[in-house]
């Protein structure tokens, strides 16, 4: 085999009218050669990894940040793509067509920041032989409480993902030369869940 390689080319703007908002915009289109797919032998028996296709897409990302108050910050990003295979010209599988990303950070107590991030992802679409439906879209929040005392060496951060515990599902691959679907239900990833982390920062 050989390495996958990507062609990539963009155009970005970037506009700062004052210190406390800016806007940008992003455009790109990439082609992408030598993609890696397992493929079956001739008895259908066993599958190998081998160069044997191509994707190009193209898309666009606006994103912007805007400093209502001294001690809050928000920040958003919107992205539209569009990838095709190129064996069959159809829409890449799992590719989404539209995300969205919301994050808000206050300092609502010296040293105390709250962090909340929304991300929604939609317009997943099947391969073009795959007998299931589209993929669903999902909406993520994840929520996190940060402390850290100026000068000191130690941050505390307490965190909950996924916190309306939605169903999120990262997209399977399709039915296979035998017409069998290996993994039916796609890809569950975590529900709710919490972590505690504790760090400490040496002296250079």
């Amino acid at each position: 085999m050989k390495p996958e390689e990507i062609q990539t080319y963009e155009i970005a703007f970037d506009y700062r009218p004052s210190k406390k908002w800016h806007i940008g915009l992003n455009a790109f289109i990439y082609d992408l050669t030598d993609k890696i797919i397992f493929v079956p032998d001739a008895q259908k028996a066993n599958y190998y990894a081998q160069n044997a296709s191509s994707q190009k897409g193209k898309g666009f990302v606006i994103e912007g940040g805007w400093q209502l108050a001294e001690q809050f910050v928000l920040a958003g990003s919107y992205a539209f793509q569009r990838a095709t295979d190129q064996d069959d010209h159809k829409v890449a599988n799992g590719s989404p067509k539209q995300d969205i990303h919301l994050r808000g950070d206050w300092k609502f107590l010296p040293n105390w920041h709250l962090n909340t991030q929304l991300s929604w992802i939609s317009g997943r679409e099947r391969e073009f032989n795959d007998p299931r439906p589209a993929i669903d879209d999902y909406v993520n929040v994840d929520l996190a409480l940060h402390y850290k005392k100026s000068k000191s060496p130690w941050e505390v951060t307490l965190a909950v993902r996924n916190l309306l515990n939605s169903d999120i599902r990262e997209p399977a691959s399709g039915p296979d030369e035998t017409g069998m679907i290996k993994i039916p239900y796609d890809l569950p990833m975590a529900g709710m869940n919490y972590f505690l982390e504790f760090r400490y920062h040496l002296n250079p």
